[in-house]
């Protein structure tokens, strides 16, 4: 992810394979923007910067290895 984001689409990363380290200037994160992100979540802690104030529906729905 580029350090400058602050942002993530809805479905942005949507059947994403692989991981993300989410900055520290993340304000949002919409929804279904990893839906179906198979091994992103993968027995990891998934930690979300304090800035990021909404996470959308859905957005990590099926999550799973």
């Amino acid at each position: 992810m580029h350090p400058d984001t602050e942002y993530i689409c809805s479905q942005a990363f949507y059947g994403f394979r692989g991981e993300i380290k989410f900055n520290e200037k993340l304000k949002g994160i919409g929804e279904e923007a990893f839906r179906n992100a198979y091994e992103m979540c993968s027995g990891a802690t998934l930690i979300i910067p304090d800035g990021c104030v909404r996470i959308g529906k859905n957005a990590f729905k099926h999550n799973y290895t």
